[in-house]
């Protein structure tokens, strides 16, 4: 058999053992973190019931803190860190598993273990596990018979850290002033899955009507007022380092919380509505909280948890002596049963310890649970479910000042979307005009660069030219040593003229003999001749090799020359292109400013705008719910004296 109803003894006042007519299934706020069993207000919603049908309600109540609404698999958009999917299946199917002898010691309602927060199971495996347990023949219950359903989810899926610090928003890459663009985003999975856990509840339990509890703001601009309270509670609590002291960021929080509120509220309401279509004459109702305002976290009036500095237990240990010298223990009803649960749990990781025994701040302490327990009333009152508790003419007007409240609240809802729209215009144009600001700052730094390597580019264009100056120097040389050996072969060749005839004439001819006169004569004249031209040649030699050499020199100097001349021309080309980069990068970086100033004017004119309609939107707000309440209340005092008249009349008829 599934586990008895017995085990669940310690989720409720009444004790689970007859058949339960009342299910509650939900996160912490179901729950009734920090309450005594006899102040939660499903306790007091229970009692109500019981008075409606005249006979003892047994509730069976599954919920715990912490929980989400649906498993990671209906997730969206975002899955916060946490037990997975499997966990979820695993503690539903230890509540039915025929061999398991109770409820799981994490999950057990006794000895407040379900004070500790936990992510599983979830409202949806909840309403499984309830069904099943319902289902067992042994248990003597029929989920028929349930009358019932106090539901509510959808704020741990979001994740609360995120709803009171712009954790994601950030991460996602948002600046604090998408915070309230992100939760409203963020909202739409509260009604996604929502819908889904309604269906469940709808299809397994016939008979029951179901109320949807809405969630509250946690800070408002009456929490300002706590500034190093607020600080303290998001820095240790949430999101350690995080600076809150500034009265601009405690705004921001209270803007983000309002966000949370009106979308969150509106996305539940739109799941009602649609279960509504889908199972027509069914009892789905949606309860809003009245914990705004004067009434949030750290408020005048507040009808939240806070905390003090006041010690519970005996500190054990170095957390417990922290926690007190830095003045923040709980404030509430079971704060010595919740530490002595988390003792038990034996957690090693400090900031879980200390955010479990400290997690019943920012929930609805005794007053803040009687509203709750009075608008789950008025919905069952309203919805025809249970006998109006008013006079005809103050249900009338409860009625109207229900209905001038709803009316409110699709209002701001308009605002707040129509404020989220301008973001997401404001975003787009401010992203597009920075994206231009950052191509021509990239444009520049290329540009800049590119100028930083020109005295390296001008050094490269002369790094050759000395060994081209060498090259053309040994070309020379090579060319005027040319022109020498032309020389010395032509001197050695071609003008090597001697005279080689008349060379024996004094042996050929006698002495007396006149021949031997003219041969020696003739001899004279060839050496002269011989030698004229050897000098002729010699004279031409030397010219040609003057010729030469000077077109060697000549041709070595338009070398030198070609070289300087090339690589000067290099170095020029690498300054002016650094004269364009200055000014590309000038130019560039104008144009950067420009668009930059442009888009922070944008985003400036945009936040005035957002402003402006946010300001203008809740003062029509508030002007026409005033309206709408002074007209109610002008209705009431005209029934009220239709009602005394029409009691004046008949007294006098009966004289």
């Amino acid at each position: 058999m599934a586990v008895a109803l017995t085990a669940f003894d310690g989720a409720t006042v009444a004790t689970p053992v007859a058949n339960p007519v009342m299910i509650s299934a939900g996160d912490s706020l179901m729950w009734g973190q920090g309450l005594l069993p006899q102040n939660r207000f499903r306790e007091i919603v229970r009692l109500r019931l019981e008075a409606e049908l005249g006979q003892p309600v047994t509730e069976l109540s599954l919920a715990r803190s912490g929980a989400r609404c649906t498993p990671p698999s209906i997730q969206i958009p975002r899955n916060p860190t946490g037990d997975a999917e499997s966990d979820d299946v695993a503690v539903r199917d230890s509540l039915l598993d025929a061999t398991s002898p109770a409820v799981p010691s994490r999950y057990s309602a006794s000895n407040f273990t379900r004070e500790i927060p936990g992510p599983v199971p979830t409202t949806l495996r909840q309403l499984e596990s309830a069904l099943g347990i319902l289902s067992d023949p042994a248990n003597a219950s029929d989920p028929a018979s349930v009358r019932l359903i106090l539901l509510d989810g959808g704020i741990n899926d979001t994740g609360i850290g995120n709803i009171i610090a712009p954790t994601a928003a950030i991460e996602e890459g948002g600046p604090l002033a998408s915070w309230e663009a992100w939760i409203f985003a963020a909202a739409v999975q509260v009604r996604n899955k929502m819908i889904e856990t309604l269906r469940f509840a709808l299809t397994n339990f016939p008979n029951a009507a179901i109320v949807v509890n809405g969630y509250f703001p946690v800070f408002s601009m009456y929490s300002s007022a706590a500034l190093f309270r607020v600080q303290a509670l998001v820095a240790i609590h949430y999101v350690p380092g995080l600076n809150f002291v500034a009265p601009l960021t405690i705004a921001a929080a209270a803007d983000a919380s309002r966000a949370w509120q009106v979308a969150s509220n509106r996305r539940l309401r739109q799941a009602i509505a649609t279960v509504r279509a889908e199972f027509p004459g069914r009892n789905v109702f949606f309860a809003r909280s009245g914990i705004e305002r004067e009434r949030c976290l750290f408020a005048p009036f507040t009808m939240l948890w806070d905390y003090d500095g006041v010690p519970d237990v005996t500190p054990t240990n170095e957390l417990d002596v922290a926690m007190i010298l830095a003045g923040i223990t709980p404030h509430d009803e079971v704060a010595v049963q919740r530490h002595a649960a988390v003792t038990a749990a034996g957690f090693t990781d400090p900031v879980r310890a200390a955010t479990s025994i400290m997690a019943s701040v920012g929930h609805p302490n005794v007053a803040g649970a009687r509203d709750y327990a009075e608008s789950i009333i008025d919905a069952l009152e309203f919805g025809g479910v249970f006998t109006p508790s008013r006079s005809p003419c103050d249900q009338a007007a409860a009625a109207r000042r229900r209905n001038c409240q709803a009316g409110r609240d699709t209002w701001d809802f308009a605002v707040q979307r129509t404020v989220v729209g301008m973001e997401t215009a404001c975003s787009g144009a401010a992203d597009a005009l920075f994206g231009a600001a950052g191509t021509a700052v990239g444009v520049a730094g290329a540009a800049l660069n590119r100028l930083a390597g020109r005295p390296a580019a001008v050094a490269d264009c002369y790094a050759g030219t000395g060994a081209a100056i060498d090259a053309c120097a040994a070309t020379e040389a090579t060319a005027i040593a040319a022109c020498n050996a032309t020389l010395a072969t032509t001197l050695a060749g071609p003008c090597a003229i001697f005279c080689t005839q008349f060379t024996n004439c004094n042996g050929q001819f006698a002495a007396w003999d006149p021949r031997r006169y003219a041969c020696q004569a003739a001899r004279v004249g060839c050496v002269a001749a011989a030698a004229t031209a050897r000098v002729a040649c010699r004279v031409a030699a030397e010219a040609t090799r003057a010729a030469c050499v000077g077109m060697a020199v000549a041709a070595g100097v338009t070398c030198r020359a070609a070289a300087v001349v090339t690589d000067t021309a290099c170095a020029t080309g690498q300054v002016i292109a650094g004269v364009a980069d200055v000014a590309v990068a000038a130019g560039a970086l104008i144009v950067a400013g420009g668009v930059a100033l442009v888009g922070v004017a944008v985003i400036a004119g945009c936040r005035i705008a957002q402003a402006a309609v946010s300001l203008g939107g809740r003062l029509i707000g508030a002007a026409g719910h005033l309206v709408c309440n002074l007209v109610g209340g002008a209705r009431w005092i005209g029934c009220r004296a239709g009602a005394a008249l029409a009691g004046v009349t008949a007294a006098t008829a009966r004289r």
